[in-house]
């Protein structure tokens, strides 16, 4: 492939995929089902509010993080987005605390008005139950990868080879 047309290809499909990571963030997620799916069947109210379904990614700072960079020298698109995207990708599995920090953080840019005891019950509920994986990253790589299959056909498993095999993760913090 001539480097000019791989160059033209890797920023085009380098966008879609990054549209294609917030589309998938934005997504109805169930709130705080637990790692397990079982959150609600051990000491949670079933009539809580927070049970419905409601998208906490995909307006917030994970989206909004997202960039995508076409690096010559290294034949590559540089994928940056917080470190906490992992999370919310492959989930938490309940017994760990979560740092305070970062979660104090998250509740003062939400407003609300304890934004320390908004962490240390987060995190509490997150060692309890865990965090379900949303799998937004995987989803969102084959559904560009279909998007390329269906364009390109014949000449598809080049054109996936050079996308996927030049992605390289990075991840930013603030």
């Amino acid at each position: 492939m001539e480097p000019e047309v791989l160059y033209q290809f890797l920023q085009e499909y380098g966008q879609l995929l990054k549209r294609e990571i917030q589309l998938q963030l934005d997504k109805n997620y169930t709130y705080a089902p637990g790692y397990n799916k079982d959150a609600y069947s051990r000491d949670r109210k079933l009539d809580y509010a927070g049970n419905k379904p409601k998208s906490p990614f995909g307006i917030g700072n994970l989206s909004k993080s997202i960039d995508v960079e076409l690096n010559v020298a290294t034949d590559s698109v540089d994928i940056y987005m917080l470190d906490y995207w992992k999370y919310v990708n492959y989930g938490r599995k309940e017994g760990k605390y979560v740092p305070i920090k970062p979660l104090e953080d998250w509740a003062r840019s939400k407003g609300l008005p304890d934004p320390r005891s908004a962490a240390f019950a987060i995190s509490k509920n997150i060692q309890k139950f865990g965090i379900m994986p949303t799998k937004f990253y995987e989803n969102a790589l084959d559904n560009i990868a279909n998007l390329i299959l269906e364009r390109f056909e014949d000449d598809a498993d080049d054109y996936i080879d050079a996308l996927f095999g030049r992605i390289e993760e990075k991840n930013i913090t603030l």
